[in-house]
């Protein structure tokens, strides 16, 4: 009878969530199962001719790998996206990064020296955050939750949740061009199109229409890149007439409409005065 024993590292995985037919799952987690042992067969009989040959090498240096990772940095990606790309774990490349490691799978190196740098490279120095935020938000209040939108864009949730909620002013240029992106990809499609559950399309908007974020269509491509602009939700915000179009789409009534409403009512109010006074 095959078991698979817990791992003494790693988690504790069951027989069911182990990835079998691998030779690290027979030598790590103590699986003995048809196809983890025929895994651990070849991977001894490969190892055996290559040590005839001369040609075994299960580890290599790291120094030109880590100096890749340097310039890929350099370029603006992040962890994420050099792990995305080279479907290398991205504790492997943090530890390259951070030189605890001094040799690495040639498997893994080779990975990672395929990837090239960004035609556009973008700094790391920080940049307003306001065109950032707008486009976070407005994906949001399509109904794109948080968790979607950074995995498209490649960065991690917690490094943008605070641009999101308007507690940060300034961003990373590299993350800036990312949720830039990522905009682009989204800002026109139907979350629920795209595999996202209802609850979460629900509880994105449910935030956004709280919140009062205007969506992708109250902003062109010039005015959610300024910092004194503002969103125009009905194509004629700022008069009576948008305080209308709002009640009729379902939309907040943004400051602008209540605005011109109040002084279109205190000018009605002022005249009829004049008129009494007559």
């Amino acid at each position: 009878m095959t078991t698979t024993p817990a791992p003494t590292t790693g988690g504790t995985p069951t027989p069911d969530t182990l990835k079998h037919g691998r030779h690290g799952t027979y030598t790590w987690y103590g699986c003995r199962c048809p196809k983890c042992t025929a895994a651990a067969t070849r991977y001894s009989a490969n190892r055996r001719r290559q040590k005839a040959y001369g040609r075994w090498q299960p580890l290599v240096d790291a120094g030109r790998v880590r100096a890749h990772l340097d310039t890929l940095r350099a370029a603006g990606l992040t962890t994420r996206q050099i792990s995305d790309r080279s479907s290398v774990h991205a504790i492997v490349i943090e530890n390259l990064g951070r030189n605890r490691t001094q040799r690495v799978r040639p498997a893994n190196a080779d990975a990672i020296l395929a990837i090239q740098p960004p035609a556009h490279v973008y700094s790391l120095a920080p940049v307003d955050a306001t065109a950032t935020r707008r486009r976070l938000q407005a994906l949001t209040a399509l109904g794109w939750p948080l968790t979607r939108i950074t995995t498209t864009a490649g960065v991690h949730p917690r490094s943008i949740r605070d641009v999101l909620h308007g507690r940060q002013a300034a961003v990373a240029a590299s993350t800036a061009a990312a949720i830039h992106a990522a905009y682009g990809q989204l800002w026109d499609r139907d979350p629920a199109m795209h595999g996202v559950l209802p609850r979460l399309i629900r509880g994105a908007q449910a935030l956004a229409a709280s919140r009062q974020w205007a969506p992708p269509l109250a902003w062109d491509d010039d005015s959610i890149n300024d910092p004194t602009a503002l969103p125009d939700w009905t194509g004629r915000c700022g008069t009576t007439g948008g305080y209308y179009d709002h009640t009729q789409i379902g939309s907040p009534t943004c400051p602008r409409c209540r605005e011109a409403v109040r002084v279109a009512a205190a000018d009605r109010k002022f005249r009829r005065r004049q008129r009494q006074a007559a």
